[in-house]
Formats: C-alpha cells, sequence, structure tokens
C-alpha cells in the first residue's frame, strides 16, 4: 500500500470496522498497512525463543544456546547454597564441552535459575575463548 497508496474498502465491510472491537479494529488496519506480517514474525521470534526443556533450568539453557548458535553438551550441574535464610545466595557450576573442548563456569544469584544460567554463559564464553586460542595456534 504505501505511503501514497489506497486500499478499497467494500460498502459492508466499513459498517463491520466501525462496530468491531477495538482488538479486532486494529487487526484489520494492521492487514491492510502491511504491519500483520512483521507481528507474525515478531511473534513466532518469540515462540522461538520462549524455550522448551524439562524444567526452567534446561529451557533458559536451551534459549541460550539457540540464540548464540551452539550446541554443547552438558556435563555436570551442581547446585550449592553459598549463604543461608530465606534470601540465600545460590550458586551454580556447570561443565560443558563441544567438540574437543571442555569448560567449566560458575554464576551465583539469589534465584537459582538467573544464577545457573550465569554459570551457562560463563562456561560458553570459556569455550569460546579456547577456540579463539586454538584458531590462533
Amino acid at each position: 500500500m504505501g505511503r501514497d497508496g489506497y486500499a478499497i474498502v467494500g460498502q459492508g465491510r466499513i459498517a463491520e470496522i466501525v462496530g468491531a472491537k477495538s482488538s479486532e479494529r486494529r487487526e484489520i488496519f494492521e492487514e491492510a498497512s502491511g504491519i500483520a506480517k512483521y507481528r507474525y514474525r515478531k511473534n513466532e521470534a518469540e515462540r522461538r525463543l520462549a524455550g522448551c526443556g524439562v524444567g526452567a533450568v534446561d529451557a533458559a539453557f536451551n534459549v541460550i544456546a539457540t540464540m548464540l548458535d551452539r550446541a554443547p553438551h552438558l556435563e555436570r550441574y551442581a547446585v550449592n547454597a553459598i549463604t543461608g535464610g530465606t534470601d540465600a545466595q545460590g550458586e551454580a557450576t556447570v561443565r560443558l564441552t563441544e567438540g574437543p573442548f571442555s569448560a567449566a563456569g560458575r554464576g551465583s544469584d539469589p534465584d537459582i535459575i538467573i544464577a545457573s544460567a550465569k554459570a551457562y554463559v560463563d562456561a560458553l564464553n570459556r569455550l569460546a575463548a579456547k577456540e579463539r586460542e586454538e584458531s590462533r595456534n
């Protein structure tokens, strides 16, 4: 349609648009203006990144690996309490292997899922450093 384009709307359709709910009107206008395809693409990307796994930690690991286009093998995963009480700090330790390289990562946070994600990213960063070092040699 574009800035100087026109949209042809049938006579019966005007009453339908005016009488529709605001969310339905929005869909009609987005479709007419060409925005709907971008909303669909955005929703698809969000759905892909929503993550699936056996529990929240596995889902977080899967999302991170997908975003970074990596496929490491999780060798070891451990969680320990650093402090006690209801606001305890947790520490997660992760050991990953990808190809000939292996690396461990650690992360801490009161939320164990976030601590686990930090540990996973730390291990991926260490793997990447080993890969860069190997490529220099």
